[in-house]
């Protein structure tokens, strides 16, 4: 899906993920207009240290991620004061626990952080689809 759409109503060009009337810095992409779009600001983060168990594979985690229950999707940010500790996490939004590293239920993810082998990655995929509603 790209992001320049046309509501036949109003006669507005507006961005289907952010919902900014449309404007000359904005690009017709797939998933994001470019111009501080909600879905982009959800996936792109900035790597943090992470020195948490053992863990020596995994030096650094995203500072931020979309919570991975598909009801909610709401940003979640690693603040200082979390800095490199634990990477079990709380949505402010639903309460759902979940692992910044392998984005999995907290309940899965133990305090030994055995079943976390790599950082996982999120992209536009995670978010629903038309057809998915």
């Amino acid at each position: 899906m790209f992001s320049k759409q046309h509501c036949e109503q109003c006669n507005r060009w507006y961005c289907f993920f952010c919902n900014e009337t449309w404007n000359s810095e904005m690009t017709n992409a797939q998933y994001t207009c470019h111009n501080n779009c909600i879905y982009e600001n959800t996936i792109n983060s900035e790597p943090m240290p992470f020195a948490y168990g053992n863990r020596p594979n995994i030096k650094e985690i995203p500072n931020r991620r979309h919570c991975p229950n598909r009801e909610c999707l709401e940003l979640c940010v690693r603040v200082d004061g979390h800095g490199p500790g634990c990477p079990i996490h709380t949505c402010e939004s639903c309460n759902h626990v979940f692992c910044f590293i392998c984005l999995r239920p907290g309940s899965t993810c133990n305090s030994d952080l055995t079943n976390c082998k790599s950082v996982k990655l999120q992209s536009y995929q995670d978010f629903p689809k038309s057809t998915d509603l």
